[in-house]
């Protein structure tokens, strides 16, 4: 997984200089396994930036929202998942 944070979100000009063209955000603020996420469609893959303040198993609850996020259909078909993680302070 990804954690390099420096380019997230996207800038205008990554986003029209990419093949894949559109960026679409179909999800803002979606709070899940102590996560807060945002989540950025493209028209061949998605990219979610997690936002979190407890770095414990970080890895293993990243994986397990994706999954669950996965089965509760906030991805389509087989488009492929790019994660960034950005951490906070409280």
């Amino acid at each position: 997984m990804d954690k390099d944070d420096n380019n997230f979100p996207p800038s205008r000009e990554e986003i029209e200089s990419q093949k894949d063209g559109v960026l679409f955000v179909p999800y803002e603020g979606v709070e899940a396994f102590g996560f807060k996420l945002n989540i950025y469609e493209f028209k061949k893959n998605y990219e979610v930036q997690f936002l979190y303040s407890n770095e414990d198993n970080l890895d293993k609850r990243m994986k397990k929202t994706i999954n669950y996020l996965g089965t509760e259909g906030f991805f389509k078909n087989k488009k492929r998942i790019k994660v960034r993680g950005t951490y906070f302070n409280e």
